[in-house]
């Protein structure tokens, strides 16, 4: 298949006269499409990015729990690790 069609970013680069009659009937490179594929890149983007400040955030929290433990930080953490799972849901979702 890469010998006739390869991904490059949003668009479906073309290699071969299978790949351009592959487009023509699959319509693999019209405008909805490649939108549509820049939105679930530009996705999966924001959430890993979320994904990498939650993760800092337990960190830091963790840290501050070794210092000075109290239970607020401890809910603090079990929030944090709530939206971990929910970043990490999305981006199992977005098929990242």
């Amino acid at each position: 298949m890469f010998e006739h069609l390869r991904y490059h970013v949003a668009k479906v680069e073309l290699r071969s006269v299978a790949g351009k009659h592959a487009d023509k009937i699959l319509m693999l490179n019209d405008n909805e499409t490649v939108k549509y594929r820049e939105f679930i890149i530009d996705a999966i983007y924001l959430a890993e990015c979320r994904k990498r400040e939650i993760e800092q955030t337990i960190a830091d929290i963790e840290a501050l729990i070794a210092s000075q433990p109290s239970e607020s930080l401890n809910n603090e953490k079990r929030e944090a690790e709530r939206d971990l799972t929910r970043a990490e849901n999305i981006l199992r979702h977005l098929g990242a």
